[in-house]
């Protein structure tokens, strides 16, 4: 029966080794957002999450959504430009598909 994969994946940063290790000196980088999403989605598979919501917005929609009324819920995503982050976009082009 193999391993579970909680007990074969573990952060690189965790063992000592992978992006975060520069050179044989040990200097340590500030970590990118993508090194904190990476981390996070790591440690979710860890705990067995089912979901890792990020940035922080993702987090607290569904709070405002249940919590304010409609209108404001949407007042609030068209001042966010949530509504419209799609609208510039055309599809893709026949030889990218």
């Amino acid at each position: 029966m193999p391993a579970p994969l909680s007990s074969t994946v573990r952060p690189l940063a965790a063992l000592g080794r992978g992006p975060r290790r520069l050179g044989r000196v040990g200097l340590q980088r500030l970590p990118t957002p993508a090194d904190q999403v990476a981390d996070k989605v790591v440690d979710a598979v860890l705990h067995n999450h089912t979901h890792v919501r990020e940035p922080f917005m993702v987090k607290i929609t569904p709070a405002l959504k249940g919590l304010l009324p409609e209108a404001g819920f949407n007042t609030i995503t068209d001042l966010l430009g949530v509504t419209s982050s799609m609208r510039s976009w055309h599809g893709h082009t026949a030889d990218q598909q």
